[in-house]
């Protein structure tokens, strides 16, 4: 029997799971091998929701995040992304932190998305930067985009959100 690190360190070809079509994957704080672990082990053709979230899991009250190593998406996530991003449709992102070239990537890859959410829950850990809202601007990337819910970013970020917004 394999011990826990054993389990997520192990290297196998993925659970095509076809008929799923929503996943929320809510972890506490800084569990990135789990994160990386979920996204190697499974291809999921038909999913259509995408939640990821960090968050204490065992209180109501706010935690401080500032000296905890971020939960960081990087290539584990854009694989499972180009397995099964062909039906995802919205995509919610919350307190996860990625870098801005791991987000553009991973919404490159998700052309059919229609509802994107991040949430931003410190801002010692930027999700939401001029360089994302950029990217946004335009149909060039996500052209299928119709609703955008950003939350937590900074105040400075308010005439680049308005021109993405006016540009859509």
């Amino acid at each position: 029997m394999q011990d826990g690190a054993e389990w997520i360190n192990a290297r196998t070809e993925p659970t095509i799971l076809p008929r799923l079509t929503n996943l929320s994957i809510i972890c506490g704080s800084a569990i990135t091998l789990i994160y990386e672990s979920l996204f190697s082990s499974f291809e999921l053709p038909a999913l259509s929701m995408l939640q990821l979230s960090e968050k204490n899991l065992h209180s109501n009250v706010p935690q401080d995040l500032s000296n905890a190593a971020p939960c960081l998406l990087g290539i584990p996530y854009l694989k499972f992304l180009s397995h099964s991003s062909a039906t995802l449709q919205n995509l919610k992102v919350t307190g996860v932190t990625m870098s801005e070239a791991t987000l553009i990537s991973s919404l490159t890859l998700i052309p059919n998305l229609r509802n994107l959410s991040l949430t931003q829950v410190e801002q010692s850990r930027p999700s939401i930067s001029s360089v994302i809202l950029q990217s946004l601007t335009g149909t060039t990337l996500v052209p299928a985009l119709r609703n955008v819910e950003l939350r937590g970013s900074p105040l400075d970020l308010k005439p680049l959100f308005k021109e993405m917004v006016q540009s859509r």
